[in-house]
């Protein structure tokens, strides 16, 4: 994934790069190519896609006037507790973090809304309210382990 000028960790990178005596060289175009190519490989390491991702729902929460406080180690910790399964199916493929209760219903950036899922359950649920997409049993279970 490419570095985008709004993306929060670009500007983020290019701030950090623009102090001190760096400041000539990244504002040339040698040193913005240079630093957009740092930027780029760093973001292919899944550490850096998953800074990504967490600066993104992040962002998404402030704007929405939502709490944001998970961290990579509470992320990390979801992950073991649901054994790297989606929550909901339990695929083992690609996971994303997927907000059980939606952002625009008011669901916050922390470890007691996120769970793992695979895309193709994160893009069937879209925006739902879990109780309208999920079994009761998966729902309840999801719940109780959020603590809903």
């Amino acid at each position: 994934m490419k570095a985008r000028r709004g993306d929060p960790l670009y500007r983020s990178f290019m701030y950090e790069s623009n102090k001190g005596a760096n400041k000539r060289y990244f504002q040339s175009d040698k040193g913005k190519s240079s630093l957009r190519r740092a930027i780029n490989s760093y973001f292919e390491t899944a550490k850096g896609r998953l800074a990504r991702m967490m600066a993104v729902q992040r962002y998404a929460a402030k704007k929405n006037g939502l709490p944001s406080s998970l961290t990579a180690k509470e992320w990390k910790q979801i992950l073991i507790d649901f054994d790297s399964r989606c929550a909901y199916c339990g695929s083992d493929k690609r996971l994303i973090q997927e907000h059980f209760i939606p952002v625009s219903k008011g669901g916050e950036y922390t470890k007691r809304n996120i769970v793992p899922a695979c895309c193709s359950c994160n893009n069937k649920k879209r925006n739902k309210h879990p109780a309208d997409f999920l079994s009761a049993e998966t729902y309840r279970r999801v719940a109780n382990y959020l603590g809903v």
